[in-house]
């Protein structure tokens, strides 16, 4: 009888094949991941000497295909705020195939901060609103599985890289939102 521990079967690791359009080419952000960042912290007037301190979300696109990211800067997490962003993004960039996000129910019970962003994916309002603008401009819409974070790993990957590169390049500073929008615009 051959000892399991001295002679051990050797076993490999059964891995998933990628989705098609992870794989097939195709423009860049056809297949694009959205997701926000922040809150970040900004000043709303420079011209006084106290100047009241605004929160500011980074809106991510990320092209499924070669992982390029897209940053746009939203005031809020409102729905008009999220279409005028894409609205931003797609007369840039061009109109995506498919778009894929969050699924609502991931966000319950998550932070503060994110509590708005769930209530914009979670209302059938908004939902329906952001339905309508996609199905007008031919993009489908793709959320991603209830409790599955890790269906989202490229655009989670995209907003660690921002908010490491911006703390390094802001650092505690305050940036008004054409100082912030800038900062994100700036290419090296």
């Amino acid at each position: 009888m051959t000892c399991c521990a001295a002679n051990p079967l050797k076993t490999s690791q059964l891995m998933g094949d990628f989705p098609s359009y992870r794989i097939q080419p195709a423009p860049t952000f056809a297949y694009t991941g959205v997701d926000f960042a922040g809150p970040f912290l900004i000043k709303s007037h420079t011209a006084s000497r106290r100047p009241l301190i605004t929160k500011a979300y980074v809106c991510l696109f990320v092209c499924m295909l070669t992982r390029a990211i897209y940053l746009e800067l939203v005031s809020d997490l409102t729905t008009s705020a999220f279409l005028a962003a894409l609205r931003r993004f797609t007369s840039r960039r061009g109109l995506p195939c498919k778009m894929f996000s969050y699924n609502a129910t991931n966000f319950v019970g998550a932070q503060n901060e994110l509590e708005e962003l769930a209530r914009l994916f979670k209302d059938q309002q908004q939902a329906r609103k952001i339905s309508e603008y996609c199905t007008g401009q031919g993009i489908e819409w793709s959320f991603i599985p209830p409790r599955s974070p890790h269906f989202g790993g490229i655009w989670e990957a995209g907003v660690k890289q921002v908010k490491h590169h911006l703390t390094r390049i802001v650092g505690g500073y305050k940036l008004s939102y054409e100082e912030f929008y800038t900062t994100l615009t700036l290419q090296r």
